[in-house]
């Protein structure tokens, strides 16, 4: 995870460092003047640096990111924020805070990776709906019952996959003709069994 700090205190900016260190996250550290470009999941910011000016620029910047505020236990905290800091903090607080907002950052991640894109192109899935699985598998059932074979029982498991493996290497450009030759197919499959 990439973490930008705003900070001028030199304790604080250790304990990100040491902390983000042990957990396997990057951080870069800014200042109200000199904030480092890049992309980042998590952005800190001091109270002592915060301004109003500051904030809405780095949320442009930003705007998928987290934002946490840290402050002293009676400070304003400003609602804007989605989490906050209380100073003085142990490394662990802030370890259990970067793991949390890690986690965060990762089921959103996921989630936008799950949503649909309006632009995306479905006229490929047209001729799914065209699909008449129980009428084919009905065909099936109707073939075994003309040659008196049952596939399930009359074939092993290997025998059945290379029946599979045939039927569905034609190409379905003339479906009369295939439904032909998979019926051909079966029959001679069938006989050469027949015949062992």
């Amino acid at each position: 995870m990439n973490i930008l700090l705003i900070t001028a205190n030199v304790i604080i900016e250790k304990l990100f460092v040491l902390s983000a260190e042990k957990k396997g996250d990057s951080v870069h550290i800014g200042t109200t003047e000199n904030i480092p470009e890049g992309e980042y999941q998590v952005v800190f910011i001091d109270k002592d640096l915060y301004n109003d000016e500051l904030f809405e620029k780095l949320k442009f910047l930003h705007s998928d990111a987290k934002f946490v505020l840290i402050v002293f236990k009676n400070d304003e905290k400003k609602v804007v924020f989605d989490e906050y800091l209380i100073k003085p903090f142990l490394p662990t607080d802030l370890m259990d805070l970067l793991e949390r907002l890690s986690f965060e950052v990762f089921i959103e991640d996921k989630n936008d990776d799950l949503e649909l894109d309006e632009d995306m192109d479905i006229e490929g899935f047209e001729d799914l709906k065209d699909l008449d699985l129980e009428n084919d598998l009905e065909e099936i059932d109707d073939l075994e019952d003309e040659l008196e074979f049952d596939l399930d029982k009359d074939l092993n498991l290997d025998e059945k996959n290379n029946i599979e493996n045939k039927l569905f290497d034609y190409d379905n450009s003339d479906e009369e003709h295939c439904q032909w030759c998979e019926y051909n197919m079966v029959c001679r499959i069938l006989e050469d069994k027949k015949g062992v």
